[in-house]
């Protein structure tokens, strides 16, 4: 991954994956490309080496409430960074953390532009792109879940694909253009949230690099630079409280839907048909999975699980209908 910069040969990077089911932890040791020596078959991933990796799991109440869950969410970061300091005393290089849903809100823009004459692209062209778009975006507001009316920060504000007059254009500045056209991606999250990341990672890793991403421009990092697929695709994530799909089209992130409706939204109806507790019902649901099944509670559990795999189905199907409306959907799927 090319995210972090630097000379070093070697370096150990942390991953935090912040999400509503659990938060997770990698310690990865990357070696540069400089250090494979001419004519070696070893390819990228070779590069890349796992040396720890914890999961913790997030709990959550019978109804969704930012306050218990942003401490709920934090206690389970403590404990994902506590188990990766113990695994590598030294302490990572440099941390990524990555936000999944419900901890940030997305926003997609494509701008297009022209001009009667031909002008130079200079960088501060896009600055104000930026923060004209950005502010747009901020102040409107259009936040739900746990974003709700919290103060919100930047987590990203990035430019996804540049065409000048009608080509694909990869190094923009400097370029002379009468039309231009922009896909940027925005996205917000809560600033306690982050800020409160900041202080454990200072707190036990030191004064290292840290950046912050969101889960869809991860991925499509990922499937489109690293992986380099080219055709058009979508990817569904289902989280603890919501489903995700985003749309990937023509080499950019064109579309991101989402539901409240995920793993939990099934732990809490298991809670309420059984009569019992979140964790209790979490239990039941791993050991149902495994096929250890009692009589007098079996028939309870599959009609919660039936009942919320058609309540979730009727969520998704009416997603990929809606979009759907606008042209034909890619024949490639990630789950």
């Amino acid at each position: 991954m090319s995210i972090f910069g630097g000379a070093k040969k070697k370096k150990v990077i942390a991953v935090l994956d912040v999400a509503s089911a659990a938060v997770g932890g990698m310690l990865i040791e990357q070696s540069d490309k400089s250090s494979l020596s001419q004519g070696s078959s070893r390819s990228e991933s070779e590069l890349i080496k796992v040396v720890s990796a914890v999961r913790k799991p997030v709990n959550f109440l019978l109804d969704v409430d930012f306050e218990a869950s942003r401490r709920c969410t934090l206690d389970s970061l403590r404990k994902v960074i506590k188990k990766l300091s113990e695994d590598f005393p030294s302490g990572p290089d440099a941390v990524l953390c990555v936000f999944s849903s419900p901890w940030f809100e997305p926003h997609i823009k494509t701008l297009n532009i022209r001009k009667e004459e031909s002008f130079e692209i200079k960088r501060n062209f896009f600055d104000k792109l930026f923060t004209d778009e950005g502010k747009k975006f901020q102040e409107a507001r259009p936040f739900h879940g746990l974003l709700g009316k919290n103060e919100t920060e930047f987590i990203e504000r990035e430019n996804i694909k540049t065409e000048i007059n009608g080509y694909l254009i990869k190094s923009p500045i400097g370029k002379k253009a009468k039309t231009i056209k922009v896909d940027f991606y925005f996205s917000l999250g809560i600033k306690q949230v982050i800020d409160e990341i900041k202080s454990e990672v200072l707190k036990n890793f030191g004064n290292v690099p840290l950046i912050f991403k969101t889960f869809p421009s991860l991925t499509f990092f990922i499937l489109n630079k690293i992986v380099r697929i080219r055709e058009n695709f979508l990817v569904i994530d289902i989280g603890g409280e919501g489903t995700d799909v985003y749309l990937i089209k023509n080499n950019a992130l064109n579309k991101i839907v989402s539901f409240q409706r995920g793993i939990n939204f099934l732990i809490r109806n298991i809670t309420a048909e059984l009569n019992t507790f979140i964790g209790e019902a979490s239990s039941i649901l791993k050991t149902y999975l495994r096929g250890h099944r009692s009589p007098e509670s079996s028939e309870k559990i599959e009609m919660a699980v039936k009942q919320a795999k058609e309540e979730w189905s009727l969520f998704f199907n009416k997603t990929i209908t809606d979009l759907a409306e606008s042209a034909p959907l890619p024949q490639n799927v990630f789950l």
